[in-house]
């Protein structure tokens, strides 16, 4: 039986060879085809201001279609991955004159290997293009290019206007890849006492609170404020009681921004951090600003206080991670 199977294949490995034979001397004699070729160029003159111009006629297109006598990305004739194939088949008759059966078979996986190694290797050449690459095309009537363009980090020494200055300005003077750019005055202007509870609204015109990230990595990040309570700036014994100041939500803006926007909440302004903006990670890139009216920024005052100029730290922070 064993002799049977071995006689098979000697019969299979035969036929490939005489197969191997056939490609190689009919590919070798059409690929030589391509080597080398002879044409010549034919202008006509054109007269043009005095001068004679050479316009050029378009010529036939007699190049032979190198794509198809070449592997794909590499480049090289077909007739050497064909040569290739026959010289393998030589070493496994070879092989089987003087092994026995196991040696076939682990002669025939080698073989499998590299097969598959030289087709898997000719799929990356292309990677290796360049940006400024151009190519033709076969029939000298198109061609590809191709469209590049760099993103880095921000500049850290530059300092990101706001985009909406408040009057009176707000703007910080930051610089940086994530930067707190512009944050409203909380002003609520000279009132007389009253003998009754009070609530004021803001005199500061474009109030809003801007964020830029420009680091390019869409991390998120999330704005808080917290403030003193107001204390008289000529005696600092005389405190402002009774106080509640609340900032609006307000609207979130930004200019041609295709960044998930942040969130904004309405928080009451106290010793205690309170989150006003926040942008999840995957949002919040490029510069955002939360506007709010003046009429919304409200300072609750209860009636009893005694009068004096009164004045509150109000502190912004700008963590570099979502919430």
């Amino acid at each position: 039986m064993g002799g049977e199977k071995m006689k098979v294949l000697k019969r299979v490995l035969l036929a490939g060879l005489s197969l191997f034979f056939l490609l190689t001397f009919s590919s070798t004699s059409m690929a030589n085809t391509t080597i080398s070729q002879a044409g010549i160029y034919f202008t006509e003159r054109e007269e043009y201001g005095g001068r004679t111009l050479q316009k050029n006629k378009e010529l036939p297109n007699t190049q032979v279609d190198r794509a198809s006598l070449t592997l794909p990305q590499t480049g090289e004739p077909k007739e050497f991955k064909i040569l290739t194939v026959g010289w393998i088949l030589l070493v496994v008759v070879a092989i089987i004159k003087r092994g026995g059966i196991k040696m076939k078979l682990k002669m025939m996986a080698v073989i499998g290997l590299v097969g598959s190694g030289m087709l898997i290797g000719t799929s990356t050449v292309s990677a290796a293009e360049t940006q400024d690459e151009v190519k033709g095309s076969v029939d000298g009537k198109g061609g590809t290019s191709h469209g590049y363009i760099n993103l880095t980090p921000g500049d850290d020494d530059t300092v990101t206007e706001p985009e909406e200055p408040t009057i009176p300005s707000g703007g910080t003077g930051n610089k940086g890849g994530l930067t707190l750019d512009n944050i409203a005055p909380l002003l609520f202007s000279t009132h007389k006492l009253e003998g009754k509870q009070q609530v004021y609204t803001s005199v500061v015109e474009n109030s809003n609170v801007q964020v830029s990230d420009k680091r390019g990595e869409e991390a998120g990040w999330h704005v808080q404020v917290s403030q003193t309570p107001f204390v008289d700036k000529l005696d600092s014994t005389k405190v402002l009681k009774g106080t509640k100041l609340i900032l609006p939500a307000g609207v979130v803006k930004s200019s041609g921004n295709i960044s998930v926007a942040p969130t904004t909440s309405s928080v009451e302004v106290n010793a205690d951090l309170a989150t006003f903006m926040s942008a999840t990670a995957g949002s919040g890139a490029g510069t955002w600003r939360t506007v709010f009216d003046k009429d919304e920024v409200k300072l609750t005052v209860a009636a009893g206080n005694k009068k004096g100029e009164y004045m509150s730290t109000v502190t912004w922070a700008l963590m570099d991670a979502p919430q």
